[in-house]
């Protein structure tokens, strides 16, 4: 399959194969099997799953450690050990911006501090 990216008529369509192969035509089905391909990553990765994404209403909280805090300058600090952060942690993180967890804590930022042995 392959998909027309010369401007005219039929750019953006999906063909069944590419010139010359016999069958350089525009099929709805296959058009349908790759929109669906193309598609499902982003689904995934901006689902709620553990590969982090979308952000909820009614945010649930999962493991978030709030560590060090600054009034003067508002950030909140995360500090990690030995590991990346994960996914699934980066929502986690833009929610505290989003909806402020810590009473009489605002967070215009958060830091993530990576430390080593």
């Amino acid at each position: 399959m392959g998909q027309v990216r010369e401007p005219g008529p039929g750019y953006g369509q999906i063909l069944a194969s590419l010139p010359p192969g016999g069958w350089n035509i525009s099929w709805p089905r296959d058009a349908a099997y790759a929109i669906v391909a193309q598609a499902h990553p982003g689904h995934v990765r901006m689902g709620i799953s553990g590969q982090g994404g979308f952000i909820q209403s009614h945010f649930v909280w999962t493991g978030f450690q709030a560590t060090t805090y600054h009034p003067a300058s508002r950030p909140q600090n995360l500090f990690v050990e030995g590991r990346d952060v994960t996914p699934f942690e980066m929502p986690q993180a833009a929610a505290v911006k989003r909806y402020q967890p810590h009473e009489g804590r605002p967070v215009d930022r958060v830091v993530y501090t990576f430390l080593r042995e």
